[in-house]
């Protein structure tokens, strides 16, 4: 009877790790995969890709074209070339204005297109030595924010009127390399650039209604060369692509970093007179 309970104890306990391990591992499927190498005018693969809110389209910019993709992530086809007039780089949607945010590195701007077409309108990101990379759009708070690599800052441009605000400058020669917004609390979180051994993670304060409005509120030193960045503002995640620069071609994944956004020692808010 002994040996009969233990056996049902151990049964019992082997399934229960296989239930869990099933509610572990289930939740992360391939549910799709897409060819991004589609036939249409200058479409020569994938560059940088975003997906809109609804989750039914994705944008992305080829290696070697002047146009950004549209596909349907339901029938996988491209439903159309947004013309970028120039060479996009990296892309953000802006979900309220239901329009398209992009680098032009050659144009040293932003361009700015609606989803459904029309001209293409640019924003200078603060002088023609620099080199835009990442582009985030703050949605809650009208801005599209740029990073100019070369130029050690981050450039504000104001929405609607597509005019540069102010460019946001970075200490200790770090040089802005991805961006990324939570809409949320208001923050922009910077991916920097200074050698291949003193790489940062900045914080700077996105919210026009605060004191430290467009000042670095914290930093993190977690990577060695960030190429990219996403925020889950529902779990309070940030996660940064971290290259290995040991790599001979240097675009060897080393590392998917996750951070736990927290306060970030966030500084209080203004008071009205």
């Amino acid at each position: 009877m002994r040996t009969c309970n233990r056996h049902v104890v151990l049964l019992s306990g082997l399934l229960l790790a296989l239930v869990l391990a099933g509610r572990v591992y289930g939740a992360l499927n391939v549910v799709d995969k897409i060819d991004l190498h589609p036939a249409g005018p200058g479409a020569m693969g994938a560059s940088h890709v975003c997906i809109d809110q609804s989750a039914r389209r994705a944008y992305f910019s080829g290696t070697d074209t002047r146009n950004i993709a549209v596909i349907d992530l339901d029938t996988h086809q491209v439903t159309g070339f947004l013309d970028a007039d120039g060479r996009p780089r990296q892309i953000d949607a802006d979900e309220v204005a239901h329009q398209l945010c992009y680098s032009l590195p050659d144009d040293v701007a932003v361009g700015i297109v609606s989803e459904l077409g029309g001209p293409v309108v640019k924003a200078g990101t603060g002088g023609g030595a620099g080199d835009p990379r990442g582009v985030a759009s703050c949605d809650s708070t009208g801005r599209v924010y740029a990073a100019n690599f070369n130029g050690f800052a981050v450039a504000a441009i104001k929405r609607p009127e597509n005019v540069l605000e102010t460019t946001i400058s970075l200490p200790d020669g770090l040089r802005p390399q991805c961006l990324a917004c939570d809409h949320s609390r208001k923050r922009l979180y910077v991916g920097c650039f200074r050698d291949w051994l003193q790489n940062v993670l900045l914080v700077i304060d996105a919210d026009p209604a605060s004191q430290t409005f467009h000042h670095i509120i914290d930093r993190f030193s977690p990577t060695r060369y960030p190429c990219s960045i996403a925020v889950n503002e529902t779990a309070n995640r940030v996660t940064v692509i971290d290259v290995d620069p040991s790599s001979p071609t240097r675009r060897q994944v080393e590392k998917l970093i996750v951070i736990d956004s927290g306060p970030h020692r966030c500084p209080p808010k203004a008071t009205s007179p």
